[in-house]
């Protein structure tokens, strides 16, 4: 960001999480040097939000408001010029409310549009991840909530430009119901956008100045974080990255900061059928993909795998021409969504030669990985994990990773057929997968304001910033020097 001087600078925000909010914040303050920063909390008053808290949490005091307030604070302490809610005109609130009621069932909401911008597809998105199925679909009421809270973020980030007048937005991500209207106004005045993200650690916050999604810059950033590396920091944490899952860990670094637990929900072996060739699909949550994905094409090699539907339907036609192999799909790990990751692909049960290995298998991922002539995935980390270890690896989906060439990308449902015929000598392309396993452990830039903390969940230039509320941070300060004295014990 040392690039940026003289501007003017509008922060527009939405979601009040840790550490997303003091993500912004933490930009704002390193901007404020070289530029004139503004920061408006677009989140207030919303019908429906991504981070909308449990009745639970709302009567033991947790309040997102209490939080803002505080930001609040610290900003304008911080000579950051803090904008006040923005109030519309009553034309609009009704504009809204007509516009969402024309929504139904009938509509397709990825391609439903409000003063021809698509919101539907961001709200679309949101629900996705909110439910992590197709669920939502059946909940009208919540449906036209968020979109009505799209299109209010929307508006009041427009007004919020015409205040401003910036030549930068910085903002959160740019998929979701809330964030992606903010980049559909920002294009209507053709603002520059910044978009922060998770760094590889709680620790750390990314910066993207286009799409976040966009797999060809992604790709690019792994190999940046490689060559400004040096040698014997990146060699360690590329093979860290790839020994963890063997390393008796209770734990895999995914990324933006995530983790799952596979040694102790998947502890079984793998045992394949004998004298055949061994093809395995590592399939993904399919929600994750259509989430982030406006047009297929951002992502599919071709019409045979738009999505991973139509992909695994592609494999399974190719191995039922193929008398000797035999196909598992290997459904995405899950200790709690495992029915609707099943009732996918349960159909191919009935097919010659395919077998399912269901979500809640605790048979290993990486036991299965190793013992399999071809590993066949849609975008998932599995496939880099299969060229690591020098086995054939076809992704029919763009990857992260695809500029590497360490993958094999058919085209087509022909293409596929054929590599899937071959015999491959040993790749030897296990250090060609290192950038990869050192961006994972290590992309981001460290907070200097910020500094997260597992009981009040983090400070801000040290003063506690939190949505627990009065009440729970008195408990937590009372308990607080007894948890820490226990776990010196405990070390």
């Amino acid at each position: 960001m040392k690039h940026i001087k003289n501007k003017r600078i509008l922060h527009v925000e939405t979601f009040p999480d840790t550490p997303l909010i003091e993500t912004s914040c933490e930009i704002a303050l390193n901007l404020k040097k070289k530029n004139q920063v503004f920061f408006f909390w677009s989140g207030y008053d919303l019908p429906w939000a991504d981070w909308n808290l449990k009745l639970y949490k709302k009567i033991l005091g947790f309040n997102y408001n209490y939080k803002i307030n505080i930001i609040k604070k610290i900003l304008t302490t911080n000579k950051i010029n803090y904008l006040d809610k923005i109030k519309l005109e009553k034309k609009y609130n009704d504009q809204l409310l007509n516009w969402s009621q024309k929504y139904n069932f009938k509509n397709k909401l990825k391609n439903y549009h409000f003063k021809n911008i698509n919101l539907g597809v961001s709200v679309e998105s949101s629900l996705l991840s909110y439910y992590k199925s197709y669920d939502y679909r059946f909940k009208n009421k919540i449906i036209k909530k968020a979109l009505i809270s799209s299109a209010l973020v929307h508006l009041r980030t427009l007004e919020a430009i015409k205040m401003v007048k910036p030549d930068v937005i910085v903002t959160f991500n740019n998929r979701f119901s809330i964030s992606r209207p903010i980049i559909e106004a920002a294009k209507k005045f053709n603002i520059k956008v910044i978009r922060h993200e998770v760094g590889s650690s709680e620790n750390k916050y990314e910066l993207f100045y286009n799409d976040v999604h966009n797999l060809d810059q992604r790709c690019k950033s792994i190999y940046e974080y490689w060559n400004k590396s040096k040698k014997n920091t990146r060699n360690y944490f590329a093979k860290k990255y790839f020994n963890l899952p063997y390393a008796n860990k209770d734990i895999i670094n995914t990324t933006g900061g995530r983790t799952k637990n596979f040694s102790k929900l998947q502890n079984k072996k793998f045992f394949p059928i004998l004298n055949k060739r061994i093809v395995v699909f590592f399939t993904s949550s399919n929600y994750e993909f259509e989430s982030i994905s406006t047009d297929y094409l951002k992502f599919a090699k071709s019409k045979d795998f738009k999505d991973q539907f139509s992909a695994i339907k592609s494999v399974v036609e190719i191995i039922n021409k193929l008398p000797n192999y035999v196909l598992y799909i290997r459904v995405h790990p899950s200790s709690s969504n495992y029915s609707e990751e099943n009732s996918h692909w349960e159909k191919y049960i009935k097919k010659k030669n395919v077998f399912l290995i269901r979500s809640e298998s605790k048979i290993n991922s990486f036991d299965i990985l190793k013992k399999v002539d071809f590993v066949v995935s849609y975008g998932s980390s599995m496939a880099i994990h299969a060229a690591y270890n020098n086995i054939p690896s076809i992704t029919l989906r763009k990857h992260p990773f695809s500029c590497s060439g360490v993958l094999l990308e058919p085209k087509n449902k022909k293409e596929l057929y054929s590599l899937l015929q071959k015999k491959y000598s040993k790749l030897n392309v296990a250090k060609k997968c290192y950038p990869y396993g050192n961006y994972i452990l290590t992309f981001g830039k460290k907070f200097k304001y910020f500094k997260t903390n597992e009981i009040f969940k983090g400070f801000f230039l040290n003063k506690k910033l939190n949505h627990f509320g009065f009440f729970i941070n008195f408990v937590l300060e009372i308990i607080y020097p007894i948890l820490k004295y226990y776990k010196k014990l405990l070390k």
